[in-house]
């Protein structure tokens, strides 16, 4: 084992400068963060941040890799040293999967909200890194590819594996889904799948379908995880989210999801 690793498992640290950019070796995933972000300074979520949210700390380190002209992503180069630099990944791939790991999570449901309770519920799930893999729009028209018709019939035949849940509006767009379900429990007392488990139903069913049918790799992601949910409070709600579902497609520039093709 050479000195540096040696020192490394003693618990050293060491970062060595090279070519504009740096190497680091023996170094824990949080001081990897540190080092990345800001090679000259401790780490930032360290000295007083208390916003740990994954959204703002992704935010935080991206904006600290722009500013920094030695820090540019094509520059950074994190060794590993099982594979002792031979494989290299991308800094803001790497960042971002180590953040998801170590930063603790928010919860993305309501507290105190029964997700298997009657009622109508709004929900969106995105493709993963948001690729346009399930159509397009043009001039407002929206087309599937057959991954999409994929999605579109597996959502249409949720009632026929759920009886007690109904699809009212729907659409699928180039990469990502806005959906109302609506729970409706024969009796108060049946325990039935919460709106987690129904929208988990919906992407790993289209995720396996997807593959058997060969229109996905099989070590490819179809989805990003979880999704967004709102609870449907009155019937003035209920209409405003139909009408934004049936608008979707003529908006879709205009869309938060929006990406060019």
């Amino acid at each position: 084992m050479s000195r540096a690793l040696a020192r490394a498992d003693e618990g050293g640290r060491r970062r060595e400068e090279s070519k504009g950019g740096f190497e680091i070796r023996g170094a824990s995933p949080a001081k990897l963060f540190g080092a990345c972000a800001d090679p000259t300074a401790e780490m930032w979520y360290l000295r007083g941040d208390t916003d740990f949210s994954p959204r703002r700390c992704r935010a935080r380190l991206r904006a600290r890799l722009k500013q920094s002209a030695s820090c540019a992503t094509h520059q950074i180069a994190p060794i590993s040293r099982t594979c002792r630099g031979i494989r290299r990944l991308s800094c803001v791939r790497r960042l971002d999967r180590m953040l998801t790991r170590y930063i603790p999570r928010r919860r993305p449901r309501l507290p105190g909200v029964d997700y298997a309770g009657n009622g109508a519920y709004f929900v969106t799930f995105v493709t993963d890194r948001r690729a346009n893999v399930l159509g397009s729009v043009c001039a407002g028209a929206l087309s599937l590819s057959p991954l999409g018709q994929l999605v579109q019939d597996l959502i249409v035949s949720v009632p026929r594996h759920l009886p007690y849940v109904r699809v009212d509006t729907f659409v699928v767009m180039p990469n990502h889904v806005h959906g109302l379900f609506w729970i409706e429990k024969p009796s108060a007392a049946d325990r039935v799948a919460s709106l987690s488990v129904i929208v988990g139903s919906v992407k790993s069913a289209a995720t396996r379908e997807a593959r058997i049918r060969g229109l996905l790799a099989p070590a490819a992601a179809l989805w990003q995880p979880s999704f967004y949910d709102q609870v449907i409070r009155d019937e003035g709600h209920l209409e405003r989210i139909r009408q934004y579902i049936v608008n979707n497609p003529a908006a879709w520039e205009k869309d938060r999801f929006y990406v060019v093709a």
